[in-house]
């Protein structure tokens, strides 16, 4: 798929971090101050009790100015967020990186995230679970797209939640009014 395709529930797009381009983005996202970059860290942890090494992959959040690590993490800090263009440019200089839209305290939207929902793929279409596709249904003029691992989906939806819904809660869907980027 590609950053032109429509944005709509029953045709999720995903973006290749060197070509996107956020023409796509709904205009309150694309002309707001709120992008940050990430990049991929690989990282392994090693268990005490058993010694059995774990791996893992994360999204770290960089300063949509500097590209460098952001202040306090990057979650919460204002004074890394760009607006888009820049946080574009300054994510190009590794192939690592992408771009990533925060969620502010006070914002009128709620970022969605469905791990696992992607079961396959025919051709470009993805093939979606059951509890995915109810959850798309609910929400047909969200915009949605493909996270970066290509298993699961983003949707933002216009309107706040009152309470989080943390990963491990339902252990596939996240709910998330601030504090989170994607």
């Amino acid at each position: 798929m590609t950053a032109t395709e429509p944005k709509h529930a029953d045709n999720p797009i995903y973006f290749d971090a060197q070509t996107f381009t956020g023409e796509t983005l709904p205009p309150v996202m694309r002309d707001s101050d709120h992008f940050i970059c990430w990049s991929k860290v690989d990282f392994e942890i090693t268990v005490s009790s058993t010694g059995e090494t774990k791996h893992y992959k994360a999204k770290t959040p960089l300063s949509g100015e500097t590209g460098r690590l952001a202040a306090g993490g990057g979650m919460n800090e204002v004074k890394d967020q760009r607006k888009l263009a820049k946080a574009i440019s300054t994510s190009r200089v590794n192939d690592d990186r992408g771009v990533g839209y925060y969620m502010r305290k006070g914002g009128n939207q709620t970022f969605l995230d469905l791990d696992g929902c992607i079961t396959g793929w025919f051709g470009n279409n993805p093939v979606f679970t059951d509890k995915a596709t109810e959850i798309l249904a609910l929400f047909p003029d969200t915009y949605w797209e493909i996270s970066p691992s290509k298993t699961g989906l983003h949707g933002f939806v216009t309107g706040t939640i009152k309470k989080t819904i943390a990963k491990d809660e339902l252990g596939w869907l996240e709910a998330y009014a601030h504090g989170r980027y994607a």
